[in-house]
């Protein structure tokens, strides 16, 4: 998140492809490796969910503000 963050902040693309990608690394190894049993691959992706959906609100918020000025 502070990778993002930093890259809207400073208006550096490749600081926010950057966090992105470094979110989307562990999101796969947890989904592939670390959950086996049925209730917690439930819990991760609703988990998984509200992240990426407040992921996606800060960014649409944050970029908007900031390429306006």
């Amino acid at each position: 998140f502070v990778m993002i963050l930093l890259g809207l902040f400073r208006n550096d693309g490749i600081m926010r492809l950057l966090g992105l990608l470094a979110l989307v690394v562990p999101l796969i190894r947890l989904f592939v490796i670390d959950v086996q049993d049925v209730l917690h691959r439930i819990i991760a992706f609703a988990a998984a969910a509200v992240v990426l959906t407040v992921l996606g609100y800060l960014y649409h918020r944050l970029s908007a503000r900031l390429n306006s000025d």
